[in-house]
């Protein structure tokens, strides 16, 4: 996908956002897989990076991408490359499409942790 130019549309970009997630979570669940989150990563991360750098143009977005299977820490870190300050913490969760978000209570307590960090987090399916 070309670089995009700002100032960026957010309620455009959200419904193309939006539909290549469906598509992709279409491909996915056609090859019987159950779980998004994982394949679902890249275009998630390629969202937020444009949504935030529209915002933020000096925010740097790490999207740990290294270690998986784990609830040490958050999937990404939206960062002050000039002065390492973090804005906040964000965690993906597997899509719960045909009932109600709610947090488990492994989840829930791995919210909690990044918390207690002291900076604000959002998590999303």
């Amino acid at each position: 996908m070309a670089r995009r130019s700002y100032p960026l549309n957010f309620d455009d970009r959200t419904r193309e956002y939006l539909g290549q997630f469906q598509t992709e979570c279409e491909r996915i669940w056609g090859e019987g897989k159950t779980s998004t989150e994982l394949a679902t990563r890249p275009l998630v991360h390629m969202y937020l990076q444009e949504v935030i750098l529209s915002l933020q143009p000096l925010c740097l977005l790490e999207h740990d991408s290294v270690v998986t299977g784990t609830s040490n820490r958050p999937d990404w870190i939206f960062s002050n490359p000039d002065n390492f300050g973090i804005y906040c913490y964000a965690d993906h969760k597997g899509l719960k499409a045909y009932s109600s978000y709610n947090l488990s209570a492994v989840e829930s307590n791995q919210i909690d942790r990044y918390l207690a960090m002291g900076r604000p987090v959002f998590v999303f399916d």
